[in-house]
Formats: C-alpha cells, structure tokens, sequence
C-alpha cells in the first residue's frame, strides 16, 4: 500500500489526538480507507462513505468479515472480502486503469418459434458487450421473453426438462463473460484465508475452477457483490434467443465427451452464443442458484434447507452430446464436489 501518497491527510489520522482515542468504542476497530479515485463506498452492501480523492475516510466497525466495495465516477468497480481486527485496518482502494465500456444495453435478440438448428452466430461487437470489473468481464443480458424447459423437436429430454413453458425475464442483468477461472478462485481464496480446493492434474490458471460446493461458488458472487444466476436466468442467457437444443454446433460451441480429451479446457476457446457468453454448454456444469425441483422455477429467490440439491446446468467435459443441451439440468448437494462442476456470477444491472 503507497501511504506515502497522502502524508498529510493520513498522517493526521494516525496521529489522532488522545480524546478521539479515549471516546471511541473499545468494541470497535478503526478501517482506514484510502483512493485516488473519488468513489462511493458500501461495506456489506449497505453505503459506508463517499471517498473523496486522497482524502482518507476514517470508519468505526466491529471487528469481523465485510464485503467492501467501491463504485467510481466512471462506472469502475473494485471490490475485496476484508477482515477487520485489531486497533486499526488500512485499506487501499484502487482501481483499474481502464475506462469502463459503456454500459449501453444491446438490443433484445428475437426468439423464433421455429425449431432446429441455428447457424453459430457471431460475437456481438466488442464495444456493446463488456461491463468493465477488475478480473472480470461482465455481459448485459437483455429482459425478455423466451420458451423454457424442453425444446420443440428435442428428442432427448427427460421429465424434469418438461413441460415447455412461456418465461419472462423481467428486468436486464449481467452475467460473467465466462466460468470463473482457477487463477481468479485462488485470488479470492487468498484473500478470504480459504484454501484452493484440490484442483485435477490436467487444471491451469485459466482452466475453469472445480470442486467447488455450492456454499463456495455463492460466496465468491457475494464478495463481488453479485450471487449465482437462477435456473430462469441461466437457461436464457444460454439460448442467447435461439430455441433449438444448443446456440451452434455442438463441436465449435463446447468441450464435451467426444472432443475434451478427458478433461476440462481453457475457457473462452469455442465459439460464444449470440450474448457474447463463453462455455455456456460443455466444459463444467454450472451451479444454479435454485434448489433442484422436478420442474425448474420460473420465481428467482427459492428458499432452501442448507442440505437440500442445488441445479446445475451446461453439461460437462465428461458428458455425452445428448447432455450438452440448454435445457439439460443436473443437481448436487450444495457441500459436494465433482471435477467437472464450475460456476458464474450474475448481478443485477441496478448494483452498477
């Protein structure tokens, strides 16, 4: 941390008189919180401060876990799991270098009645598609309305892909780009003083991060003040507007049994659905925020017991052809772990 960028300031707050020492809570520790970037400041999703430019803010908390976050001017966001203990905690804020993309909404992309195949579609064009967060790209998903569960003409679905039904997505939302990578994971897990789960022989940095419970995947979301997507959320996302079984050919749009080699791949090799989403299908299962019930929910928000099966859904590096499809759902334990089971985040377009 580069105190030396502010000797006056935090100089002053170091060396505080006696009384602000003899009047503060004793229950409580001092966060010091420093920027060069005037920014609002939200401490467990509440607002803390408004942080001015190398002016330090002084708060007083009990000592614990947070989730500190910062919004700038600009649209950039920074955010970190902190631990407060002892007299005083001293926090650098900094963000990154790079001008947030616009925020600009693409536009809704039509969903077809017809069946079948769809050509592979293009990446949307850059400039339209990234929401800039340190370490992540985030994606806006349009509200709007599609047919979930079963596709029309899908002759492998089973029963709890049944029936086809008429959703809406009521408000636009942002989702990771792609899978959480095992390089991000270990950051996060450093931070938090967690430990990387055990990762297979054939992982690397930017391989999707796996053997990670349920419980794990929703706290790295949180840290980013974000959670798991809902089943609703997800499978729409992952049509991307098309109604057939997968967004493109299966080869070009997915790591599956028939091409992965036996293991999971670098994410954000294959081509994207029309969203600009990587590795929707294939690769590793995603967790789903819903617990698992016979017919996927269409209400976000499913309360759950904390042993009761969560969905996934994407299929695998390890699954068939007829498993990589969007309407394909799986289910775990929320404290299981599987080699081929990874996660996203999503966050509402509001928490910008």
């Amino acid at each position: 941390m580069a105190m030396f960028r502010y000797p006056a300031a935090f100089l002053a707050l170091l060396l505080a008189p006696a009384l602000v020492a003899q009047t503060a809570d004793p229950a409580k520790s001092a966060l010091v919180l420093l920027s060069g970037t005037d920014c609002t400041l939200s401490l467990d999703g509440e607002k803390a401060a408004d942080l001015r430019a190398d002016e330090p803010v002084r708060l007083e908390v009990p000592p614990g876990d947070y989730v500190l976050s910062a919004v700038a001017g600009d649209g950039r966001r920074w955010s970190r799991v902190l631990r407060v203990e002892g007299a005083k905690t001293i926090v650098q804020v900094e963000f990154s270098t790079s001008t947030a993309p616009s925020t600009a909404a693409p536009p809704a992309a039509a969903v077809s009645a017809r069946p079948g195949p769809v050509p592979t579609p293009a990446p949307a064009a850059p400039a339209a598609r990234p929401i800039g967060s340190p370490g992540f790209t985030w994606i806006t998903i349009p509200a709007g309305e599609f047919e979930m569960g079963c596709s029309q003409g899908d002759e492998e679905c089973n029963p709890a892909e049944m029936p086809l039904r008429h959703a809406r997505v009521e408000k636009p939302f942002e989702m990771m780009e792609r899978p959480v990578t095992v390089a991000q994971f270990r950051d996060w897990a450093s931070s938090t003083q967690r430990r990387l789960p055990s990762q297979p022989k054939w992982s690397a940095d930017d391989v999707p991060a796996v053997n990670v419970t349920w419980d794990e995947a929703a706290a790295f979301c949180s840290a980013l003040v974000a959670r798991l997507p809902t089943e609703l959320e997800w499978e729409y996302a992952a049509r991307g507007g098309s109604p057939a079984p997968r967004y493109g050919e299966i080869d070009s749009i997915s790591w599956y049994a028939g091409n992965s080699d036996k293991r999971a791949h670098p994410v954000g090799l294959k081509v994207p659905n029309a969203f600009g989403l990587y590795d929707m299908l294939g690769n590793v299962w995603e967790w789903n925020a819903d617990v698992f019930r016979v017919a996927p929910s269409e209400v976000p928000g499913v309360q759950a017991g904390p042993h009761e099966a969560r969905s996934l859904r994407g299929g695998s590096w390890r699954n068939k052809a007829k498993q990589i499809r969007v309407s394909n759902r799986g289910r775990l334990a929320p404290d299981e772990r599987e080699d081929d089971d990874g996660f996203r985040c999503v966050r509402d377009s509001t928490a910008r």
